[in-house]
């Protein structure tokens, strides 16, 4: 049986060569209504640029999808708000590069606030020197 057809906003590779899609489900049904008092939310551009230029990479330790999942963060140009978008990849492994991934959830956390958020595996050259 073939899989339904998904209504694609973007898709965008990112620094380590994964290709990763915005279904307009996730958008619309999800991240948008969810997040709706975080306005960078609603921006599609500052989406993107978080995954194709993002400042860090990040490994998910959710306990259900954590081993296929990455986080992406950016803070959003002239703010100090970070904006971390959640990627669910086809299968571990996501690190090297290569693989398939969508989009999950987009938010901006709270500073200090917890989640399932794990070490920083990817820095982008912009960042380094600079304290996390």
């Amino acid at each position: 049986m073939p899989k339904p057809s998904r209504n694609v906003l973007f898709k965008v590779t990112c620094p380590i060569g994964n290709t990763v899609e915005l279904w307009e489900k996730t958008w619309e049904g999800h991240s948008k209504p969810r997040h709706a008092e975080q306005d960078h939310i609603g921006d599609l551009k500052k989406v993107q640029a978080t995954i194709e230029d993002p400042d860090q990479m990040r490994l998910s330790t959710h306990p259900v999808v954590g081993s296929d999942s990455c986080l992406y963060e950016r803070t959003v140009a002239g703010t100090n708000a970070l904006m971390r978008i959640a990627v669910i990849y086809d299968s571990p492994g996501f690190q090297v590069g290569g693989l398939q991934g969508h989009v999950t959830g987009i938010y901006m956390p709270e500073p200090g606030s917890g989640g399932y958020v794990g070490e920083i595996f990817w820095l982008a050259e912009r960042m380094k020197g600079k304290k996390q």
